[in-house]
């Protein structure tokens, strides 16, 4: 099913189905099961009254011009912990495998949508955003933790080389983007032409430059805090090792989909969805096989693995078409359950625990972004509506933020402990404000299909 094609309902009728479904979620989550089999037809249950409540919130808000995925994450939120607790914690738990088989699907359609005659001509504009945005981003970041971390009480108890590693993985993580969120206002708003795959292009590779330069800092923010230590880049080398074996597991992943639909495969979407699974459970296997074996870890990121998948099958192959018209079938649900489930996953407390460093932080980011994007445009002459516009394009954050996140607390629990909620802080402010900003900036570059 196309996100365009989905039917639509007058106002009144989308704020009753709403109501029904939240009453229903709040009924429903006051009952405990009482046995394993309980469960399980809860999590059941669970899966289609998400779907049910995300996409009645999202057409009510539609109305309003709000992005879907807004809607999609707004019900997230009233359906878990923080709103009528339907979704708690462990069901959220539960829900994991679901959340990394969508990740991995959006990763290949937000792969698919990288084609290089879009990308022609936008080569130069695309690297010289990477650059701005990746050295202004850290650097207002980076700067702005360092100057502030030691004025409020949650950071005064830290140490000078400890607030210059916060501050330096502040920067880092500031830079990191959301590429499934803007996929999803993309293919809602039939986007194309050059500001979109600029876009698509800059936010996708701009997290492959972040997985390399988390290593880069984490090495140094190991000499920094343990002078004595002998400088260890077995971190950046393991990174960057898993990232080259994501894209050639991405290249096999899409040339096995080109095969299969060169040789009348049915059931694509299907088969798609086995393949995403596969990527899912495989990598983290591959991950802990590594370890255990050779004592090395591997990490191996599903998201790129996808990206590179989508992106081979659609630009390397003359299979591109059929493969784009099997991930449309999906798209929707995929959508829909990934952005609810990451709503009530959203921690909403993080936001009472340190919120003046969130709201500095977040500000310093789109500071960067506003700038970064305004002196491209200048330097490369775009056109005003282009350059005027382009920060707006950048401000969505989640994914390989959240994930950088958790290994922070593995590697540097110390440090992980005190940034990882200003971190997450700032993510909950970009994914509602991200979305929102995007589909404007669409809007106003005309690249946003009516209707």
């Amino acid at each position: 099913m196309k996100l365009a094609d989905a039917s639509r309902h007058s106002p009144a009728i989308n704020a009753l189905a709403l109501a029904v479904l939240l009453v229903l979620a709040l009924c429903v989550g006051s009952l405990a099961p009482s046995s394993p089999w309980q469960r399980a037809g809860g999590i059941n249950f669970a899966l289609g009254l998400s779907l049910l409540t995300a996409f009645a919130a999202s057409r009510l808000l539609a109305g309003a011009r709000i992005p879907w995925i807004t809607g999609y994450i707004l019900a997230g939120i009233a359906l878990g912990p923080h709103g009528f607790a339907f979704l708690d914690r462990e069901m959220v738990a539960d829900l994991k495998l679901i959340d990394d088989l969508a990740i991995s699907f959006i990763g290949l359609m937000a792969g698919a949508h990288l084609q290089l005659k879009d990308l022609s001509g936008r080569q130069g504009s695309i690297t010289l955003a990477v650059v701005l945005q990746t050295a202004l981003l850290f650097a207002a970041a980076a700067g702005c933790m360092y100057i502030f971390a030691g004025r409020f009480s949650y950071t005064a108890h830290l140490t000078e080389p400890q607030i210059s590693v916060m501050a330096l993985f502040t920067g880092v993580l500031a830079i990191a983007r959301s590429p499934s969120s803007a996929l999803a206002v993309i293919s809602q708003c039939r986007a194309r032409g050059p500001f979109t795959a600029t876009v698509l292009g800059v936010t996708v590779v701009i997290d492959i430059v972040v997985i390399v330069l988390f290593g880069i800092i984490a090495t140094l923010a190991k000499i920094l805090l343990n002078p004595q230590a002998a400088t260890d880049w077995g971190l950046v080398t393991t990174l960057a090792a898993g990232m080259g074996a994501s894209l050639g597991l991405g290249i096999l992943l899409g040339s096995l989909i080109a095969f299969f639909i060169r040789k009348g495969g049915k059931d694509l979407a299907l088969f798609l969805l086995a393949a995403t699974f596969a990527v899912a459970k495989g990598a983290a296997w591959l991950e802990g096989y590594a370890e255990s074996n050779f004592g090395t870890p591997l990490h191996l990121e599903p998201l790129l693995i996808c990206i590179s998948a989508g992106f081979w099958v659609r630009n390397r192959t003359e299979t591109g078409e059929a493969f784009m018209a099997g991930l449309e079938r999906f798209a929707l649900p995929v959508f829909l359950l990934f952005f609810a489930l990451a709503g009530a996953s959203l921690n909403l407390a993080v936001l009472d625990v340190a919120w003046p460093l969130v709201l500095i932080i977040f500000f310093a980011r789109l500071g960067g972004i506003f700038g970064a994007t305004t002196l491209a445009g200048r330097l490369l002459k775009e056109p005003d509506t282009y350059r005027k516009n382009a920060w707006m394009g950048y401000i969505t954050q989640a994914g390989i933020t959240i994930g950088l996140v958790q290994l922070l607390l593995r590697q540097i629990p110390e440090i992980g402990l005190v940034l990882a909620p200003v971190i997450m802080g700032a993510v909950v402010i970009s994914e509602m404000v991200g979305p929102l900003a995007l589909k404007i900036a669409l809007e106003r570059t005309g690249e946003a299909q009516k209707g």
